[in-house]
Parts: C-alpha cells; sequence; structure tokens
C-alpha cells in the first residue's frame, strides 16, 4: 500500500479512538534541514553547518489528557498533569555536495577530481509516537 494512503487513516483512528476528555491539538512545521554526512572537509563551517540543507515540513498531533477548563472541584491525577502523546509524521530532504580545500578547482588530482564529481540527495521520513513528561503541570501552560 501506498504511504498516502495509510497516514490519513491513521489520524482518523486517533481522533476516533481518544475520549471525549482527551484535547487533541495539531501543528505544522516548516524550516531547513541539515544532514551531517561524509560529504564535505572536516571542521569546515560550510560542509558542517552552511551546505547540505533542504526543506522540512511536517504535521504534529498532541493528545493532551488534562482538561484547559477551569473547575473549582476538578479532580486530576499525576497523569493527567504532566504526560501527554506527541504523533509526528515530518519530511525533511537535502542535495549532498562536497565543501573544503579538497574540491578546490585549483587542485587538479584525480582524487580530486573524484571527490568533484560525487554528488547525491537523501530524504527522511518520520514517523512517530512520543510520549511526553512535563515537569511542570500542563494546564499551567494551558489556555
Amino acid at each position: 500500500m501506498k504511504l498516502t494512503k495509510i497516514l490519513p487513516s491513521i489520524f482518523v483512528l486517533l481522533f476516533i479512538v481518544t475520549n471525549t476528555s482527551a484535547q487533541n491539538e495539531i501543528g505544522f512545521m516548516s524550516g531547513s534541514s541539515h544532514f551531517a554526512t561524509d560529504y564535505g572537509e572536516r571542521f569546515l563551517f560550510k560542509s558542517n553547518v552552511g551546505g547540505n540543507i533542504g526543506p522540512g515540513f511536517g504535521i504534529i498531533h498532541y493528545l493532551t489528557f488534562t482538561d484547559y477548563r477551569y473547575r473549582w472541584n476538578g479532580r486530576t491525577n499525576y497523569w493527567t498533569e504532566h504526560f501527554r502523546l506527541r504523533n509526528e509524521i515530518s519530511f525533511m530532504s537535502a542535495d549532498l555536495d562536497h565543501f573544503g580545500k579538497y574540491v578546490d578547482e585549483s587542485q587538479t588530482s584525480l582524487e580530486d577530481n573524484k571527490l568533484r564529481a560525487m554528488y547525491g540527495k537523501t530524504s527522511v521520513i518520520n514517523v512517530g509516537t512520543q510520549l511526553e513528561w512535563h515537569i511542570r503541570n500542563i494546564e499551567d501552560c494551558g489556555a
């Protein structure tokens, strides 16, 4: 089965399975992603930070078991006050290239030519669920 057919079904199941006392929160993320690889020269800023970057985006779903509505007689427990589930689906990709003095045009050896000819592309799809523990009460940060 294709991943695009499975993912919407998973999200629908998450909303159906959760009980009415749970709070669902959805967020979106986007930005750049960096891949630390063997491409490039060690300790070179462009290889380690400035190069080999690409787009990244995803969807985050939080399932919080606490009730943000204030009730003077509300009873809670440690689980609902400090734990929540996070579901995430994200995609990142980048073009990989060599940087540094060994691929400079002034270098003309066979090995330097081989390094200049090397390039790559990578993509990562991350699907996962985490259990988050918060030191402070989640209700203190709520609306």
